[in-house]
């Protein structure tokens, strides 16, 4: 009787185990995913450009972090649009 006792609660761990990092590993998935470039492009590609090859931005927070370093945080048309910028990618910003 003890015997059984103790594979089911040796099941019941495993199981919940399973779950728990069956959960973590989505949870991963999901923050890598947010951070690839979309195959569509990003913004960049997206948005309409003016004669000059430029398009407009709206700032939508600047964050001091130090003396002469800011963090440009920008507010797109829709909400679920990104940079599009790969990693190592830059832009060039004009006022």
């Amino acid at each position: 009787m003890v015997v059984y006792i103790v594979i089911m609660i040796a099941i019941v761990l495993a199981v919940r185990f399973y779950i728990v990092k069956k959960k973590a590993a989505e949870k991963l998935r999901e923050r890598e995913q947010s951070f690839l470039v979309p195959k569509e492009g990003g913004v960049l590609q997206k948005m309409k450009k003016d004669e000059d090859g430029n398009i407009k931005l709206r700032l939508g927070k600047k964050i001091k972090i130090t003396h002469d370093t800011y963090i440009f945080r920008f507010s797109f048309e829709d909400p679920d649009y990104t940079f599009g910028l790969p990693i190592g990618g830059h832009v060039i910003f004009s006022a």
